[in-house]
């Protein structure tokens, strides 16, 4: 049988890149801190169409609950990390490590 846990692991994969781009890191860095509530929550996040979701994340559409607020601040979260990550600290147009411009 499989665990909650591990289904809830499945549902993370998506369609839409964007978002499953966000879930993997998501599931690397938040996933096993999250308590019984928090799962749930990220269930019924889980149950949105995509693109309802991706605009949920990206802030495009407001959050209708105001219990899965915590949980998108986490997914906007890991979205900024991401960006920040491949775009470079000091922003576009800059390489991270050497700190000139590409």
């Amino acid at each position: 049988m499989t665990s909650p846990k591990g289904r809830i692991r499945w549902h993370c994969r998506r369609a839409l890149l964007e978002l499953d781009l966000i879930f993997q890191d998501f599931l690397a860095v938040e996933f096993d801190r999250l308590g019984d509530e928090e799962l749930a929550i990220l269930e019924e996040l889980l149950a949105l169409e995509d693109h309802e979701l991706w605009a949920l994340v990206n802030g495009t559409r407001p959050i209708p609950q105001p219990r899965w607020r915590a949980m998108v601040e986490k997914l906007r979260g890991v979205r900024v990390h991401r960006r920040t990550r491949l775009l470079g600290e000091n922003g576009p147009g800059t390489h991270e490590n050497q700190g000139e411009k590409v």
